[in-house]
């Protein structure tokens, strides 16, 4: 069963309405494309660190309950378009600065997932966040995926573990998209035989289980998953059970 799975360039702000119907607007659109799954950037709904907000003691003011409130708004738009969404934004974490999460949200208007940024830079670590404790992965029919976010594709570590859990693919929203991200996601992608999702300000695609971009650009591109896609045999039938069994050791033991 193959999958349509949209990314999303959108530019962030600190203005949380605007964000949020500029999310609701790109959903529409995505989901009249055939999308099942949309994905957008880091601080899509929030807006993100420094480079929105200015700085860290914006949380002392910050209207949490309106963010909470918009993102109630962009669940009624999945299940009255029939799409699953993946944004960023922010969540309250007691007395500390919040979690850089990321949604998930069903096509019932359901959040299934709330993933919290691990791997914090020193910048976050300043008063802006609170890294998260645990991965996450959500299942969309039948289709299972992990979340990185942003600074989070310096560790192949976690596109790993992923991998070792039998993940098709993993969401990436993030703040920015350098030529190192874009070569780094491709390298997660085909050492782990993964699809990944990677949405940004200003860029988006979809880099195929081959290590290969099946759609890049700066404006929202939806791109079909398919297991049995024959560009990916290799990739997904001999490479990815190949590095599992050459993982555990047993076929290199002589004697």
């Amino acid at each position: 069963m193959s999958l349509t799975v949209a990314a999303v360039p959108l530019p962030g702000s600190p203005d949380i309405t605007c964000n949020a119907s500029r999310i609701r607007a790109a959903l529409a659109e995505v989901a009249a494309r055939g999308a099942r799954l949309a994905v957008f950037p880091e601080g899509a709904l929030s807006g993100y660190a420094k480079a929105d907000l200015g700085t860290p003691e914006v949380w002392a003011g910050y209207d949490f309950a309106l963010h909470d409130r918009e993102l109630a708004s962009i669940a009624a738009a999945c299940r009255e378009l029939g799409v699953y969404a993946a944004l960023g934004g922010v969540r309250r974490v007691g007395g500390r600065p919040p979690l850089n999460a990321v949604y998930v949200l069903s096509d019932r208007g359901e959040p299934v997932a709330v993933y919290g940024k691990r791997r914090l830079s020193h910048t976050e670590l300043e008063g802006w966040y609170t890294p998260g404790r645990a991965p996450a992965v959500v299942r969309i029919d039948g289709w299972r995926f992990g979340i990185a976010v942003c600074i989070e594709v310096q560790f192949h570590e976690l596109f790993a573990a992923y991998e070792s859990m039998g993940v098709d693919g993993v969401l990436f929203p993030s703040a920015g998209f350098g030529p190192s991200f874009s070569t780094s996601l491709q390298a997660h992608a085909g050492l782990c035989g993964l699809w990944i999702a990677a949405a940004a300000p200003m860029a988006a695609g979809v880099a195929g289980p081959d290590g290969s971009w099946m759609a890049f650009g700066d404006a929202p591109c939806a791109v079909s998953l398919d297991r049995g896609d024959p560009r990916f045999h290799v990739a997904l039938e001999l490479a990815r059970p190949w590095r599992r069994e050459a993982r555990k050791g047993d076929i290199y033991r002589v004697g």
